[in-house]
């Protein structure tokens, strides 16, 4: 904590818990700001080194805002509300509401969401068109003749540019209430982007390029539905629809280091991105109310997902003839049934039942599409391995079971029991059963003490597994994939809150994990957590309140690998060629906060510092007698985050006041892959990147408003 910080959140305690208590006269009575006012000001922003970090999902430029503003009135027939937060700038956020009490609501709400990746960023490419990159003809060709260096290329002909996007999120609704038993309900949700972000291309092995992919795409959702209910009974049906629409959905970029096509090396490269899409549901939800306190409810949906981009040519050489393709078109389809049966009951007040069944069924229609010959990374014409497409279905079933039992006024014992089955298509391992067993004790009170301990044990298991085919694939036969292989995993947290008098409490909470993967010779083998926490929380008067809070968190796991040439290689087989990584992570936090709403007249303070500080280290390990090269160790991964808030607000009459922010927050990291000092040009071996690093800031921002409250 720096001395300002630390300096400015003692002035703020010691005039809370010192000042005096002052009566106030009528015309002091403070306003509610949520009802109807209006802030505007200045904000003063001054920030070096990563300021894009310090700014990631925020705006906080210097400037002249409306940085607040609330209107509502409400007679005894209707509610009208408004609200508009940082108005004009990339964070703005706006929201209305009109309520005819039990007949019409209306909604509306619209947020930006800037994202900034970089500032310092760098490329040679122009954008010609959207998606269409084009290095400049003199630099290819020059760079093939080996009159220029790719070295030399992109330190002398790479612009700046900051790599942005910006994210538009509009939702509204509208319920009609026809009368006390029937609800129609219409809404919808927009999602506009445009920018761009890092994007990974290349020409397979020989040279990786790195650039700013374009983002310009639209979601649109609507969902309407009608609901009839009465004396505890429900039936309620809908459809919703959603469209996807991705206005750049391949893009083209130029090679470093061709200008002209030749047979094996391609002068340029074309990918697909994410194709334009859309998805059709129909659903009907029922509950009605049964015996002993019972409830039953059914849900059934389903759904259609359609997607019909054209299927590009297998390549964009023009040295090489393309194989022709079956269809123009993906064709594709899948049909997704999802159902949901519930029975809750509390037949007496010390126990209670739960019982769920969950059906998810997604059945890929998408016709195969066969493929016996292809063309490698631009360069060359071969018989492909796999000869068709292969469509992924799967279909996932789960059952919970829980009760809770009161035998006493103080405590409830919960038990629960889970299955998981899950039947897949075209995966290594066909089927995979998941057993959870839950057990939880709560504490309701027992004096000034709460307390709530659980323990959840789970076994998943698959079966079908067929290992010859990781072999005609060329992978270790005892690979196994971490979201299907074989785990056990134990997990448990106790939490604890003393309250020793109304104005102190006290709380302590720890929790941890581990994941054990028996099978798994090659790939994640197992990975454990632990999380431990302890938190204070004082109200010494009213309107004046503190609390700080300190956390620990560790994560570690462990993987395998072979380095070896693939079969027939003697390498594949041979364990010294064995290796591991062993990750290890640890993240400490400390957090504190004083709000004083009274005690001083006229005056509200509120300050907050958060730190976070993390390290992660990764241990490379050989197996004994190793033939490999002697490991060097990398150095950790360390990255800490201060942040230190104070918001002040004085009221000069009843509906005047002035207020004053302030903000300081500083990042340091040490991330050998990201430093600056290791990405210290553009080009790499068989890499041009656009210099994206990890860089540490320092950021003041000050804000000053005038608030107008009526």
């Amino acid at each position: 904590m720096t001395a300002r910080v630390s300096w400015t959140l003692g002035i703020v305690a010691a005039l809370a818990l010192a000042a005096p208590a002052a009566a106030q006269t009528p015309d002091e009575t403070p306003l509610d700001p949520n009802l109807r006012g209006v802030e505007f000001g200045a904000r003063f922003t001054d920030a070096t080194g990563d300021v894009a970090r310090y700014m990631r999902f925020e705006d906080l430029r210097s400037g002249v805002l409306v940085d607040r503003a609330r209107y509502t009135r409400e007679h005894d027939t209707r509610l009208v509300h408004f609200e508009a937060d940082r108005v004009g700038w990339r964070d703005q956020h706006y929201a209305a509401l009109f309520d005819k009490f039990g007949r019409v609501q209306a909604w509306f709400d619209f947020r930006g969401v800037p994202y900034r990746y970089d500032d310092g960023t760098r490329t040679m490419y122009s954008e010609v068109s959207p998606g269409v990159f084009r290095l400049d003809d003199a630099i290819q060709l020059g760079i093939q003749n080996r009159t220029l260096t790719l070295d030399n290329a992109a330190a002398t002909f790479s612009t700046p540019f900051a790599l942005r996007s910006q994210r538009n999120v509009s939702d509204g609704g509208l319920t009609f209430h026809a009368n006390q038993q029937l609800d129609v309900d219409f809404r919808t949700h927009v999602q506009t982007r445009d920018g761009h972000q890092p994007w990974g291309s290349g020409f397979g092995f020989t040279q990786a390029v790195e650039l700013p992919g374009p983002i310009d795409d639209r979601s649109t959702d609507i969902g309407t539905s009608v609901e009839w209910h009465d004396h505890g009974r429900l039936l309620r049906g809908g459809y919703d629809g959603s469209w996807y629409d991705n206005k750049v959905d391949t893009m083209i970029w130029d090679s470093p280091l061709r200008l002209t096509d030749l047979a094996a090396t391609s002068s340029q490269g074309r990918a697909p991105r994410w194709p334009s899409s859309s998805t059709h549901t129909l659903s009907v939800v029922g509950s009605a109310p049964l015996p002993g306190r019972s409830r039953a409810t059914a849900t059934f949906s389903r759904s259609q997902w359609l997607e019909d981009a054209a299927i590009l040519p297998f390549t964009i050489n023009s040295a090489l003839t393309s194989p022709p393709i079956e269809r123009s078109s993906v064709e594709g389809e899948a049909a997704v049934t999802s159902a949901l049966l519930r029975f809750t009951s509390r037949p007496s007040r010390w126990a209670w039942f739960n019982a769920t069944y969950r059906r998810y069924d997604f059945d890929n229609r998408t016709p195969v599409l066969e493929t016996p010959v292809r063309v490698v990374y631009d360069g060359a014409v071969q018989t492909a391995t796999e000869a068709e497409t292969e469509p992924l279905s799967f279909t996932r079933g789960i059952l919970d079971l829980e009760a809770s039992f009161t035998p006493w006024r103080h405590g409830a014992f919960r038990v629960g029991y889970s299955q998981e089955d899950v039947d897949r298509t075209f995966r290594l391992t066909e089927k995979t059963t998941d057993h959870v067993v839950k057990l939880a004790y709560d504490v309701a009170t027992l004096g000034p003490v709460t307390m709530r301990a659980d323990l959840t044990r789970s076994k998943r298991t698959g079966s079908g597994l067929d290992e010859e085919v990781l072999s005609d694939l060329g992978e270790q036969v005892s690979l196994r994939q971490f979201d299907i292989s074989d785990r056990t995993r134990t997990q448990g947290t106790v939490v604890l809150t003393v309250m020793p008098i109304d104005a102190v409490s006290f709380s302590a909470w720890a929790g941890g994990g581990k994941d054990d993967r028996p099978d798994a010779q090659f790939g994640l083998t197992d990975s454990s957590f632990g999380t431990y926490a302890f938190g204070v929380d004082a109200s010494p008067r009213d309107g004046v309140s503190l609390g700080a809070q300190y956390g620990y968190e560790r994560f570690g796991s462990l993987q395998r690998s072979r380095q070896a040439n693939p079969p027939p290689s003697p390498q594949f087989t041979d364990p010294t060629r064995d290796w591991s990584t062993d990750t290890k992570e640890r993240v400490h936090s400390f957090t504190a906060s004083v709000d004083a709403l009274k005690g001083i007249p006229k005056t509200e303070l509120r300050a907050a510092y958060d730190f976070i500080t993390s390290r992660v280290d990764y241990l490379y390990g050989l197996a004994p007698n190793s033939t490999l090269a002697a490991v060097t160790q990398l150095p950790p991964v360390t990255n800490a985050w201060h942040s230190g808030t104070l918001d002040l607000r004085y009221s000069l009459r009843r509906q005047i006041a002035l207020g004053l922010g302030y903000r300081y927050d500083r990042f340091t990291i040490d991330n050998f892959s990201l430093n600056p000092s290791t990405i210290d040009r553009l080009v790499f071996p068989s890499t041009l990147l656009l210099g994206i690093t990890d860089r540490p800031y320092t950021a003041n921002t000050v804000t000053v408003r005038l608030m107008y409250l009526w």
